[in-house]
């Protein structure tokens, strides 16, 4: 099983955990069996507090361990301790960033793409839309074709009031909707649309930067009520 396949890990790296590469591997196999023991393993016999050391294990061999943040957002959620889980996020963010800003490829290659969807579905969670936006718009330079991404960019910059990117994002989800058969993301993207139509996006947080943009661009402005 997937617990047996980590648990050895865990003993073979345990015996030198000096490598930089070993040390990422043992992190996450720590990450891993933190995880089962909030899904597969969630009622074994005390396995709350078995899933709390298993990932603080986890970064306290790799403190830079997106997975293992992200897991430590879900258990203390899970565990209804909020302001906590709010501190991984922030540990989480600080990592992102800083591999954008040294423009580390080789950070991003590391996690698949379902781990940055987790991500930025637990940050809308916790209402910090400003930070899921980060990650999706980083998951969205890679594939723009990812009509989720896309819909939960227009719901996050909708809660932070920016209207206009809401009203260019939203067109951008229409022309590119055609073969897009998610009807759950559709019907969510409908009903934000018909409540756009009652909001003046002057009123929007992002109207300057947005106006100001399309006029540096010579293109017409047609935002001004959706």
């Amino acid at each position: 099983t997937r617990g047996i396949q980590l648990e050895e890990i865990v003993q073979t790296n345990n015996q030198e955990v000096d490598g930089q590469d070993i040390r990422k591997d043992l992190s996450q196999a720590y990450t891993g069996l933190g995880e089962l023991y909030m899904t597969d393993l969630a009622l074994t016999e005390n396995a709350i507090n078995i899933c709390r050391d298993y990932l603080h294990r986890a970064v306290e061999v790799n403190d830079t361990n997106l997975d293992a943040y992200y897991q430590l957002m879900n258990y203390y959620l899970e565990v209804d301790e909020p302001e906590t889980a709010g501190q991984s996020a922030t540990k989480l963010m600080e990592i992102y960033r800083q591999a954008e800003e040294n423009n580390n490829d080789d950070f991003f290659d590391e996690y698949p793409e379902e781990t940055y969807m987790g991500v930025a579905k637990v940050l809308i969670e916790m209402q910090r839309f400003a930070d899921a936006l980060v990650v999706l718009e980083g998951l969205f330079e890679d594939n723009a074709q990812n009509m989720e991404v896309l819909y939960l960019m227009i719901y996050s910059n909708y809660m932070l009031k920016n209207y206009a990117t809401c009203k260019e994002l939203l067109e951008e989800f229409n022309q590119k909707q055609e073969n897009y058969k998610d009807e759950e993301i559709i019907a969510a993207k409908e009903e934000l649309e018909a409540t756009l139509k009652n909001i003046n996006v002057e009123e929007g947080n992002d109207w300057e930067d947005v106006s100001e943009e399309h006029m540096s661009n010579g293109d017409d402005m047609e935002l001004e009520h959706m």
